[in-house]
């Protein structure tokens, strides 16, 4: 990479991590951004000291360029990135770039796990089931982590294990890893994809540069699609399907004691069930370690994460939800939670797949309210009082504050499950600060 010219395009968590990658590889880098130079003259003069910026709107469509790393928030189909790639020029991610360099340095197996839902949760049960065992691991990407950071900061380690949305895996091309999983398709990222077999097919990237003895799990696919696909997997791949909650039930409870395991829901049982798999493909591993683990997983922060569990109240906090089909995982999950239970909805809106009708039937078995907030809130509100919906209670609040003021302390006994089932950009950097909202607010009005 030395001496080569490089555009980093988008400066979020993984496009910095990128540009400070390629900088201490010897790479000239010019930094593209949607908005104003403002935003990155703090980085421009400390991390990314070195590097040049141009405002997307100014960039040469004819500039002179090696290669192109592009955030995973930046669509391939924007149309001043269609000049370079008419050009033959590669566009990849900071995966693909840390990816050479691991195969390079000859490290360990990569594990690589996808999924509309639950893999944040399975990546973090894999890594901590691994450390267990005493592996030095490397958790990243999708997760928060950017992989470039592995090497940016010097670290160590023996295996990495990835979650990989599918706006990352649209731009990999030689990336390579040992085990891959696919827990689960149904459509969501209706801003990006016109519909579920373009999602999906992002997602099946994860199956491209395959070799003999790579393990690929695979779980359920909405409405049966793109079979075919999934049936070139089982030729290439030692194959896994992930088995029904009845199976598992079964295979788990042989080996281990479940009584003490913490989080909530059968899917929670299915990503502990793909974990154990994965990682037993990789190491031996020991009954009594993996015990141990089962009793003390706690689970990852904003995933169905237990703010109170009483006999008479449960608060969830689910920021992550970021789409319909979690948030029904997650409702599924409470069906045991006491009642009343309210539901909290609502964030930035997606443009598809907004409307909370063809959910409202499944929604209304597991909750006895539903507090909307945020942009899309606002709209669904409009949405049931226009179809004068009455079968459940629902009311609007611009925000997480007004909510509290007016539900926590006048319903002292309602539960609430805060699954957002969109975005956190209307009002939030990300689900992350969406959660900790939730949570101090929260802490502000119950006593434990």
């Amino acid at each position: 990479m030395k001496g080569k010219k490089v555009i980093v395009w988008g400066l979020g968590r993984s496009g910095e991590a990128a540009a400070i990658f390629c900088l201490n590889a010897g790479a000239q880098v010019l930094l593209v951004e949607r908005d104003g130079r403002e935003k990155i003259e703090l980085l421009l003069q400390t991390n990314l000291k070195g590097a040049e910026f141009c405002e997307q709107k100014d960039l040469d469509p004819k500039l002179h360029v090696d290669e192109i790393i592009i955030s995973p928030g930046i669509s391939r189909q924007i149309p001043e990135l269609r000049p370079f790639i008419q050009r033959n020029i590669s566009v990849v991610n900071e995966i693909e770039l840390a990816h050479r360099r691991w195969r390079e340095e000859s490290r360990g197996p990569i594990v690589a796990i996808t999924g509309s839902n639950g893999k944040t949760t399975t990546v973090h049960m894999v890594h901590q089931l691994l450390e267990a065992h005493g592996k030095k691991v490397f958790l990243g990407g999708n997760v928060g982590i950017p992989f470039c950071e592995f090497f940016n900061k010097g670290l160590d380690a023996e295996c990495a294990v990835l979650e990989l949305s599918s706006f990352q895996l649209e731009s990999l091309f030689e990336f390579h890893s040992e085990v891959r999983v696919i827990l689960n398709l149904s459509f969501t990222h209706g801003e990006r994809y016109k519909d579920l077999e373009g999602y999906g097919l992002a997602k099946l990237r994860l199956s491209h540069n395959p070799k003999k003895n790579d393990l690929f799990i695979v779980g359920e696919f909405e409405e049966n699609a793109l079979e075919v696909e999934r049936a070139s997997i089982k030729k290439e791949f030692q194959f896994l399907n992930i088995p029904t909650s009845q199976d598992i039930h079964q295979q788990l409870n042989s080996e281990l004691d479940l009584e003490k395991f913490r989080p909530v829901g059968e899917h929670n049982l299915s990503n502990l069930w793909v974990a154990i798999k994965v990682c037993e493909s990789l190491f031996e591993l020991k009954t009594e370690v993996v015990q141990l683990f089962v009793e003390n997983f706690q689970g990852p922060e904003h995933r169905l994460e237990v703010i109170l569990k009483t006999d008479s109240r449960w608060i969830l906090n689910d920021s992550k939800s970021t789409n319909w089909t979690s948030t029904l995982v997650a409702l599924r999950a409470c069906r045991f939670a006491p009642r009343p239970l309210a539901l909290v909805l609502g964030g930035q809106k997606r443009g598809e797949n907004d409307s909370i009708l063809p959910y409202f039937s499944a929604i209304s078995q597991y909750v006895d309210e539903i507090i909307l907030i945020g942009e899309s809130g606002q709209s669904i509100f409009h949405e049931l009082k226009a179809l004068n919906y009455s079968q459940l209670k629902y009311s609007y609040f611009s925000n997480l504050s007004e909510m509290a003021e007016n539900c926590l302390t006048k319903k002292e006994n309602l539960g609430f499950i805060f699954s957002p089932a969109f975005p956190s950009f209307d009002q939030y950097k990300n689900y992350e600060q969406r959660g900790a909202d939730f949570k101090a607010i929260i802490k502000d009005f119950i006593v434990d």
